[in-house]
């Protein structure tokens, strides 16, 4: 079963990667609300094909993913707490539930910037009535953030960005997204002086 899934994915990708720039902004759209893999797998291979449009793939990539968080929230708004089950635990829920109830749309930037999938929090957003314009700042500068680094590795990095990005991208994106929740956190409690 997961093996016949496994390649039904793999030749999906291969098929996206084909179309190139509107394959990849397909499943950037669609890996928001529910798409297994994040635009990531096709944004990685044709940067490096082609450094110079790097830039032009990230901003691509940027928008159609936030665009796909609009049907994301639509989901959740319309589905609600159930749909959530099928992504995740109970007790995951109820964590995210947490940030959403702390931080508000913000709590978007930590699953756009990081490896957390981005679905679950733009299904979250819609679920727990999270503010949708905050959550679309909070998406455009997360996930503007997570793949301009990218092209930035490859455009600056050249061959050795393949290495880089898989080695460093992760531990950077959760170090800059605690960061920036700490920051948030302090300027709350100044805020409230």
């Amino acid at each position: 079963m997961m093996s016949s899934l496994h390649n039904w994915l793999e030749q999906i990708i291969d098929v996206l990667l084909d179309y190139g720039i509107w394959g990849l902004s397909i499943m950037s759209f669609f890996e928001s609300a529910f798409f297994p893999i994040p635009p990531d797998v096709l944004l990685i291979p044709l940067a490096m094909l082609n450094p110079e449009n790097a830039w032009v793939l990230a901003f691509a990539t940027t928008i159609a993913s936030v665009l796909g968080a609009l049907l994301g929230i639509w989901i959740g708004k319309w589905l609600g707490r159930p749909i959530l089950l099928k992504f995740i635990p109970e007790q995951q829920i109820s964590r995210v539930e947490n940030l959403f109830s702390r931080y508000g749309g913000w709590a978007m930037f930590v699953a756009a910037f990081t490896p957390i999938p981005f679905k679950v929090f733009t299904v979250a957003a819609g679920v727990f009535k999270a503010n949708i314009v905050t959550v679309m700042i909070a998406s455009i500068i997360g996930r503007g953030a997570r793949f301009f680094l990218i092209a930035a590795f490859i455009v600056y990095f050249g061959d050795q960005a393949m290495d880089l990005i898989s080695q460093y991208l992760g531990p950077i994106t959760f170090a800059v997204a605690g960061i920036v929740l700490i920051g948030g956190y302090i300027y709350k409690l100044l805020k409230r002086r």
